[in-house]
């Protein structure tokens, strides 16, 4: 399975899935995006653990959204439970939760490679002296600690588009193609780069969506989270299914 490269027009058409796979069943939507809250505020409630157990079972109840879009993209009938299809699918459920492993550990690694870059700034002895010094000598520092933070901060991001990019199609990759974790991560770097137009097309589109989304108590992201969804499967079909369901509802076969 080889990711197709797109042309970055088709992130308006990706868009507008989006809109039509929220708009398929909207009520749906709002209570599983209500329910996916309830379940990550309980779970990070957990002493100790709580936080890495949400990290853990987040791609199985993210697989679940995405299959809730495939269906109302494709006109089924969708459902609540759709949102534990992950969970439930006793097939899926292992690989799932050890991509969730994978994501860990790779946010361990970005964690650990800012810190780096700071101490490669700062230095690791000045570094470790900033905890705990008197305010004045914590002001002194300030230049250079200012310099460390805005190259850790630069760096950060960096790694978290690549980030990005090891995860955003890792989840369909498991959930519809029966890729292993390993593999999905590799598909899913693939296809990025080879979608990096219309990637960043959708992103620029997402952000001001996002921006407005937020400023009513956050209620705009029970809207524009199962647009996200629905973007990302309907990208994901364009880029990695030879049969393809285009943005207005039809089938486009592959000429491959």
């Amino acid at each position: 399975m080889e990711p197709k490269s797109m042309p970055a027009a088709v992130a308006v058409e990706w868009i507008k899935a989006g809109w039509r796979g929220f708009m398929a069943s909207p009520g749906v939507w709002v209570v599983q995006i209500i329910l996916f809250v309830i379940i990550a505020v309980l779970v990070q409630m957990v002493p100790r653990v709580g936080n890495l157990l949400f990290s853990l079972f987040s791609p199985a109840l993210s697989a679940g959204l995405l299959f809730t879009a495939r269906e109302a993209l494709n006109g089924n009938p969708v459902r609540i439970e759709y949102l534990f299809q992950g969970l439930l699918d006793g097939e899926k459920r292992t690989p799932l939760v050890l991509l969730g492993a994978l994501f860990i550990f790779i946010s361990f690694l970005i964690m650990l490679a800012v810190i780096a870059i700071m101490a490669g700034t700062v230095g690791l002895d000045d570094l470790a002296r900033t905890v705990g010094e008197p305010a004045h000598d914590t002001i002194a520092m300030a230049p250079p600690m200012g310099a460390g933070m805005v190259l850790a901060m630069l760096g950060g991001l960096l790694l978290m588009a690549f980030a990005f990019t090891l995860m955003i199609y890792a989840v369909p990759a498991v959930m519809f193609a029966d890729a292993s974790p390993v593999e999905a991560v590799k598909l899913s770097i693939r296809a990025s780069f080879k979608n990096i137009w219309p990637l960043t097309v959708v992103g620029l589109i997402y952000l001001p969506l996002t921006i407005l989304a937020v400023i009513p108590m956050g209620l705009g992201l029970l809207i524009l989270v199962p647009m996200g969804f629905s973007s990302l499967y309907a990208s994901y079909h364009d880029i990695f299914e030879r049969q393809q369901t285009s943005a207005t509802g039809t089938l486009q076969h592959d000429p491959d």
